[in-house]
């Protein structure tokens, strides 16, 4: 079965989704959870451009509607992180790699609201530690943002959002000089590259990134600076 996994991940592209990540969702999770009003508000969609509308589901996931005039019907989506009061979000590169025109969804008055966004950076998506991008949020004050933790150690519990959430903990962590990497035992999905690994404060710790190892590890990165608003 490990060999199995192993040629699995090489033969598919190693971003969130492609690799066999452990199941260790906590049946307990979900939008009765008491840091999922947060995420939600905090977390923003990026999405293709026949994707009219996005909301959410009863069990605390995310559901999407495509335009009933689009000549495609296939989706792709990711998530991105408020990190800013003013809108200004932290993405994984390879999103914006996948589409170069996208849609912004934030979530805004009790509903997903579409805004328009521009693109500031867009790292190497090929290194994990510099598979970020950030974009700004037109016309976004004083939202609420997430706030970060540097100092999250190994063995550390921690929180997945994206269609629903999952639980896990930290297995291994590096430092380059761009950035933090951070392995993470947790489950993962396709459509989820780009969205919040949290502790239980709900403080963030990175953005999912994509999948390695025998395991299934997902890797999560944080960069070194985040511009200031």
């Amino acid at each position: 079965m490990r060999l199995l996994n192993l040629i699995l991940c090489l033969l598919l592209w190693p971003w969130v989704g492609c690799g066999p990540a452990p199941r260790t969702i906590d049946p307990e999770l979900g939008s009765s959870h008491p840091l999922y009003d947060q995420l939600v508000q905090k977390t923003v969609i990026i999405t293709s451009k026949n994707v009219a509308s996005v909301r959410l589901t009863a069990g605390g996931g995310t559901e999407f509607t495509v335009d009933e005039h689009a000549t495609s019907r296939a989706i792709t989506a990711g998530r991105g992180c408020l990190v800013s009061t003013g809108g200004l979000v932290l993405t994984a590169a390879h999103n914006l790699v996948d589409l170069p025109r996208f849609k912004l969804f934030v979530f805004t008055d009790g509903a997903f609201q579409e805004c328009r966004g521009t693109t500031l950076s867009v790292g190497d998506p090929d290194e994990a530690d510099t598979d970020v991008a950030l974009i700004r949020v037109e016309g976004v004050r004083d939202h609420a943002c997430f706030v970060v933790d540097r100092g999250a150690a190994i063995g550390a519990k921690v929180l997945k959002y994206g269609f629903g959430f999952a639980s896990g903990s930290i297995v291994d962590r590096q430092s380059t000089a761009t950035a933090d990497v951070i392995s993470c035992r947790i489950a993962a999905e396709q459509g989820e590259s780009g969205g919040p690994v949290v502790d239980y404060q709900g403080r963030l710790l990175g953005i999912s990134s994509r999948i390695t190892g025998f395991h299934g590890h997902l890797e999560i990165v944080l960069p070194k600076q985040l511009p200031n608003d």
